[in-house]
């Protein structure tokens, strides 16, 4: 397998953003071919300037951009310090309401949603917003949607 440079190019904040390598998803990590296996990027570029990454550990970017490459803004950690980090900075990846890729509702019918409450059934009401009954049983019971309230 022929082995490919890596591209980037430096961003107003220092990153190396890689252009060379794609990503499966959109929201995702560059990866390489590398030591028979792919892994992304980083960690290969991390390797080659620090040497193995130890069992445990994993590469981890000081930056937040997961297309980044520099190695100035590569570390290693455990996962526990990822999710730390990830906690820490608010870059939960469990999106909530609006924000959430798969969301059928806006906050505003999550709103007139539950003034229905007792006032009318579960199905009619998902029927209108083109959403499940127990979907709305569960706005209504704070099961679904607790986290966002425009009130």
């Amino acid at each position: 397998m022929k082995k490919r440079k890596f591209d980037f190019y430096e961003d107003e904040n220092g990153c190396f953003i890689c252009t060379s390598h794609k990503a499966r998803k959109e929201k995702s990590y560059p990866k390489s071919y590398h030591k028979n296996k792919t892994q992304t990027v980083a960690r290969h570029i991390y390797e080659a300037c620090f040497g193995e990454v130890p069992k445990g550990k994993l590469v981890r970017h000081k930056c937040d951009n997961y297309k980044c490459i520099n190695p100035e803004h590569l570390e290693l950690g455990t996962p526990k310090d990822n999710m730390v980090d990830m906690s820490k900075r608010n870059r939960n990846f469990r999106a909530h309401g609006e924000k959430n890729g798969r969301a059928k509702l806006t906050i505003e019918q999550v709103e007139e949603i539950r003034k229905l409450k007792g006032k009318e059934a579960s199905e009619k009401v998902g029927k209108v917003y083109g959403v499940a009954g127990r979907t709305v049983r569960d706005i209504w019971t704070g099961k679904g949607w607790q986290y966002e309230s425009a009130i």
